[in-house]
């Protein structure tokens, strides 16, 4: 480090407004609530997002690019009265939170942090000093979503269905308990008592070649998919590898391994274009190859005795279904999985020290046990945590492992 050799003067910010640049194509209304969009743009507010202050003006930005506008802020501590349903005289002293850019609540869950109740006024009614850019309360109703809703989505709790794409497909979410879930796409009628199975257990890209050099920091690359590639005959729609995964094999050097957040769409094969999560460590070249695999949670299926080569990406939390196919899926967390049945001592919970489970092609859990061919070979997907009194199978709770 150094120090300072000559004067600097500080230069001294007075007031309480800020400003902060605008969300591409959106408005902003007056009086609106504003959340940071974690890329350092405003917006009006989306549940957990960073609270900055209320806009003073109505921001119009449609069409316009991310910065073309600044919204002006009210900022740090200062008082207002707002709506709370429910509010009661005895909530004084409690933290208020938003789920949008106009709605209030008590309620942590899912939501950000605005302020605190200082007076009760009315019926529905409280006056809030509000308190912007500050971390989340911790609480244990609060959770962390690693991902921004899509444009036209909404919060979509862990046990909700929609028909609505509200995050991107494999998008996680934790909760305080260290429970884990990610947003996934029903291809047909799912059972919660069942682990779902990925549709895409074949590679989208099995080898491709680079199709043009790319430099060191750039986070597109260009391949050439096969005939043979995506469904079969070298189609490929776009962004089916959101969030999915590349690996570069660049010969004499190590393979890389990278997140693939867009792709463009190619049919019968030909050249397609790859958006990745950050530059490219290295110079890319033709002479190198790839292979790619799509997002696992773009289609999933209960499973069936023709499935028995396909991986069990999670639990769902409901019964979603191709009408609604929009759900989280448990990855990683205490749970409960139906049991097998009629197989002895390979029912979970059955017999002492038999921990290790693994799931059957239909979701349901046996033992494992490395003389049995049913379940020697299956996945893996956790322990047992609990069992009935005096063992026997009972419904055994266990922790689900496949995905932190």
């Amino acid at each position: 480090m150094t120090t300072l050799a000559v004067d600097s003067p500080f230069t001294i910010v007075t007031g309480d407004f800020n400003a902060i640049g605008i969300i591409a194509d959106d408005i902003v209304f007056e009086g609106a609530l504003v959340g940071d969009n974690f890329a350092g743009y405003g917006r009006p507010l989306v549940a957990g997002d960073l609270f900055v202050g209320h806009s003073l003006d109505q921001i119009v930005n449609t069409g316009g690019l991310a910065g073309a506008k600044n919204i002006r802020l009210r900022t740090g501590r200062y008082r207002g009265k707002v709506t709370i349903s429910g509010v009661l005289i005895t909530d004084v002293g409690k933290e208020v939170y938003a789920s949008d850019d106009d709605t209030y609540t008590l309620s942590s869950y899912g939501n950000s942090r605005v302020g605190v109740v200082i007076r009760y006024d009315s019926t529905n009614k409280a006056i809030v000093e509000f308190q912007t850019n500050e971390p989340q309360a911790e609480s244990m109703d609060r959770e962390i979503t690693y991902g921004d809703i899509e444009v036209g989505g909404s919060y979509q709790s862990i046990f909700e269905l929609s028909a609505t794409k509200n995050y991107a497909i494999g998008t996680r979410r934790t909760t305080p308990d260290g429970r884990t879930f990610h947003f996934a796409n029903a291809g047909a009628t799912l059972n919660t008592d069942l682990l779902a199975q990925s549709q895409y257990h074949v590679q989208e890209v099995a080898s491709a070649a680079v199709q043009a050099d790319a430099d060191a920091g750039s986070t597109t690359l260009a391949i050439t998919v096969g005939g043979g590639d995506g469904d079969g005959g070298g189609n490929i729609g776009a962004d089916v590898l959101k969030n999915g995964s590349i690996i570069i094999f660049p010969g004499s050097e190590n393979s890389i391994n990278m997140r693939i957040t867009g792709n463009t769409e190619v049919s019968s094969g030909g050249t397609m274009t790859l958006t990745l999560e950050e530059g490219l460590p290295i110079d890319i070249t033709t002479s190198m190859s790839v292979e790619c695999m799509a997002n696992p949670y773009l289609d999933v299926r209960a499973g069936t005795a023709g499935d028995v080569n396909k991986s069990f990406v999670g639990l769902p939390m409901r019964a979603a279904t191709t009408l609604l196919p929009y759900h989280w899926e448990m990855t990683w967390g205490r749970c409960w999985v139906a049991p097998a049945n009629g197989y002895g001592d390979h029912n979970p919970g059955s017999q002492a020290r038999s921990n290790q489970v693994v799931a059957r092609y239909n979701g349901t859990l046996m033992v494992h046990d490395d003389d049995n061919a049913e379940s020697e070979y299956q996945q893996h997907v956790g322990f047992i945590m609990t069992r009935a009194q005096a063992n026997g199978q009972g419904a055994p709770f266990i922790m689900l492992q496949i995905c932190p």
